[in-house]
């Protein structure tokens, strides 16, 4: 199993996850800093429900994530799957080497969260540190560090059908090396530019459903 510094609690899954890969390559980002070079922050708006409560409305954070490594300039990999077999398959093979993040996942299969029964629809992110035969270790930045959760439940948050933003089922992000140090000033200018192109309704292209999607940056 990796030993990867935890980074939680509470919101920005997908940010404390590449941060935990960050600092896992060497670089310890500051939370605030990785959260603003996704631009998921730019355009987020909570929309309030008549009946109580509230969902939350922003820039799509797969697509944040994959800003944030492009940015930043890191090599990168997304990989997603029709079948857990073949899913796991892969994450046995990746772990060997590195940790993986894992998702978006349907948080309310996540059984070592008490009330995840409650959390049933809801997106989230996970760094997968370790597998063994039925179950696999993973930092979740709600509050988790270094927590197993069986395969079979695994399975079916991994495959996150209510989850509409998802480039498909059994999605994982491999995070390798750095390809260059970009300078300073280009990531601010990378990020602002594409953070107004988030506050003018910018949209970019989605990747449709297939049978296995598999594409790299």
């Amino acid at each position: 199993m990796h030993e990867i510094p935890f980074v939680g609690r509470m919101s920005y899954c997908y940010s404390k996850c590449l941060c935990m890969i960050f600092r896992f390559l060497g670089n310890p980002y500051e939370l605030r800093f990785v959260e603003c070079v996704t631009t998921v922050p730019f355009g987020f708006v909570y929309m309030p429900y008549e009946k109580g409560g509230f969902a939350v409305n922003g820039y799509n954070p797969h697509e944040g994530t994959e800003r944030a490594v492009k940015t930043l300039r890191y090599e990168g990999e997304f990989k997603c799957f029709q079948s857990d077999h073949e899913a796991f398959s892969e994450l046995r093979k990746e772990l060997r080497d590195k940790p993986v993040i894992l998702g978006p996942l349907d948080m309310g299969f996540l059984v070592y969260d008490p009330y995840c029964r409650s959390k049933r629809g809801g997106d989230h992110y996970v760094v997968a540190l370790g597998i063994e035969e039925d179950h696999v270790i993973v930092h979740d930045p709600d509050g988790y560090p270094c927590v197993p959760i069986p395969i079979r439940d695994l399975s079916n948050s991994w495959r996150a059908e209510a989850i509409g933003y998802k480039k498909g089922s059994y999605s994982m992000w491999m995070i390798k090396k750095r390809i260059e140090i970009p300078p300073t000033e280009t990531v601010y200018r990378t990020t602002l530019l594409l953070g107004l192109q988030n506050l003018s309704g910018y949209k970019s292209a989605r990747i449709g459903k297939r049978q296995n999607a598999y594409f790299r940056f």
